[in-house]
């Protein structure tokens, strides 16, 4: 099972390259049948889903990386891609939410706190986006 999740990585990695990121996407989708839950399969297809506009589906993948124990839940860009994901779908509070956890991860994260404070811009909460 380890040299055939290798070898579709690989095959991804070059598909991505390639910009063919429909085909990657059915690659991750062989990826997690083989390790359920994997990190790195569910962030590089959240990634995939986003760059094709398929937003609800990378919220999706997106909620089950950060939902899962080990790596995603604790990743900070893992929500701040989340945030960011929920945001570019409109889903303001949601957001919020999700960039908070990224912050709560890492307050170094320039990016979730840029994220935070346009959403909050946004809903014209200024108070909140100090």
């Amino acid at each position: 099972m380890r040299w055939r999740y290798l070898g579709l990585k690989g095959r991804a990695v070059l598909l991505l390259a390639a910009g063919k990121r429909a085909a990657a996407l059915s690659v991750f989708e062989q990826m997690l049948r083989l390790l359920p839950g994997d990190s790195y399969a569910l962030a590089s297809q959240a990634h995939a889903q986003m760059q094709l506009n398929r937003l609800d589906e990378a919220i999706a993948s997106l909620q089950v990386l950060t939902g899962t124990a080990g790596l995603g839940a604790q990743d900070a860009v893992s929500w701040f891609n989340l945030g960011y994901a929920l945001q570019q779908a409109g889903r303001a509070d949601e957001a919020v939410s999700a960039f908070r956890s990224a912050l709560s991860r890492d307050l170094r994260l320039d990016r979730a706190w840029s994220g935070l404070a346009l959403v909050l811009i946004q809903q014209r909460q200024f108070h909140g986006a100090r």
